[in-house]
């Protein structure tokens, strides 16, 4: 796999230059090769006891701060960004893909999250609008063999790939919080 990376890198150092940073000269998407770190927790717990900790430990987003912003208060909709739990769940219920499967006669256990903070988000967008691709983080929780796995992206590669300092800073404080709420629903 390295030297296929290697290969691929190599390729388009020879193929895009640096002026293009869009695309190449036949307006074709750049490609870039980004190394992401892949979590794996095996739970402890069950998966539905994994669940209803996660889910528990999970307040739904508070969007008073997109109320507030739409009626032109800026320092309201701060200050209500500020006062956001460390984490938030985005969208709930969550998605549940385990049911999915029944359209396709099949049966498993799979639910995807969406856990972040609007402040924190906010913070890195600042410095790399691009992280709007990666905030909030999906993580999924799924059964395997009868034990429950989480898995995600870590945040300081998913953000990391932007190379700047002030995002790179931000986003390993998120991948050490959300590790910790992983790891507790999971009863470690």
């Amino acid at each position: 796999m390295h030297c296929l990376q290697c290969v691929l890198w190599l390729c388009l150092t020879l193929f895009v230059f640096p002026d293009q940073c869009t695309s190449t000269q036949n307006h074709e998407p750049l490609i870039r090769i980004v190394n992401i770190e892949h979590a794996t927790i095996v739970c402890k717990n069950t998966f539905e006891d994994t669940r209803v900790a996660l889910e528990a430990s999970l307040p739904p987003i508070n969007t008073t701060y997109s109320t507030l912003l739409a009626a032109g208060d800026v320092a309201g909709a701060f200050q209500a960004l500020q006062s956001l739990p460390v984490l938030n769940a985005f969208i709930v219920p969550p998605r549940n893909f385990g049911s999915l499967l029944g359209t396709l006669n099949k049966t498993g256990k799979a639910v995807q999250y969406e856990i972040g903070n609007s402040y924190t988000a906010t913070q890195m967008n600042y410095f790399e609008l691009g992280i709007s691709l990666y905030a909030p983080i999906r993580v999924l929780l799924r059964e395997k063999e009868g034990t429950a796995i989480i898995e995600y992206d870590r945040p300081r590669s998913t953000m990391g790939q932007f190379g700047n300092d002030e995002v790179d800073k931000i986003a390993q404080e998120l991948d050490r919080n959300l590790s910790a709420l992983l790891m507790n629903a999971a009863g470690w």
